[in-house]
């Protein structure tokens, strides 16, 4: 290789070498400029909205008067239901048995429940408190009045049952089926629990004991008058 050879071999060596280390620079800058895009977007705009923190999840009953359970109510006697949150004129429903006439009023987060005339003698009462705009199970409550304990004749009007079993599967399916579980077939078995995050709601555990389980679970339901579009909107997870 004579002296020009060399020159022109040295000096191709050496462009090569500086196109190299252009490209290479090139991405790294463009990799730095894609990675500060992707971070600017998932502080500034997220591909999905981020979950603010709700009231739903902590919404509940905080106090009773009678206490739950409570003996020797006095006659005259008013109830009076405290929730953590105002839950809203129409929100919070109350039914009782035996059944009574009865006035309310709702003053912030206090529901009075006041009885047009004394309660009965020696009597239990249960009242049910249910919710219509929020996805949270009712709530159970008993006392009992003072005098000899008698249990009195059902008052509910007639269909009255049947009223409350409408509106949970009307209003909220999910707390509706738990009352039916746990429950177990030859071919499924079913659970629930409540998950109190935003939306609260129970969730259903399905077990297939059989290769048609998760088919009979669904006649099962069915047979609870469960359209398809309300098992659809049901959180069930299968195994």
């Amino acid at each position: 290789m004579n002296k020009i050879q060399k020159i022109i071999f040295i000096s191709s060596a050496l462009l090569i070498l500086i196109l190299l280390v252009l490209l290479l620079t090139k991405k790294n800058n463009s990799g730095n400029t894609e990675n500060n895009s992707n971070n600017n977007n998932i502080y500034n705009n997220p591909s999905q909205p981020v979950a603010n923190p709700t009231t739903l999840s902590t919404y509940k009953i905080i106090a009773v008067s009678p206490s739950d359970e409570e003996k020797n109510v006095p006659q005259n006697s008013f109830i009076q239901i405290t929730f953590n949150l105002p839950p809203g004129e129409g929100n919070a429903e109350f039914t009782v048995a035996p059944a009574f006439e009865f006035t309310s009023e709702l003053n912030n987060n206090q529901l009075t429940v006041t009885p047009l005339s004394l309660l009965a003698e020696g009597t239990k009462y249960t009242y049910i408190v249910k919710f219509k705009n929020q996805i949270l199970p009712s709530r159970t409550y008993t006392f009992t009045t003072t005098g000899e304990f008698s249990i009195l004749p059902d008052t509910q009007p007639s269909g009255a049952a049947e009223f409350e079993e409408n509106f949970q599967k009307e209003n909220h399916p999910d707390v509706f089926l738990s009352n039916f579980t746990p429950y177990s077939a030859d071919s499924f078995s079913v659970s629930s629990e409540f998950i109190p995050v935003q939306p609260g709601h129970f969730r259903f555990t399905v077990t297939s004991l059989s290769s048609s389980g998760r088919q009979d679970f669904h006649d099962w339901l069915r047979s609870l008058d469960f359209t398809d579009s309300r098992i659809s909107a049901l959180d069930i997870l299968y195994m």
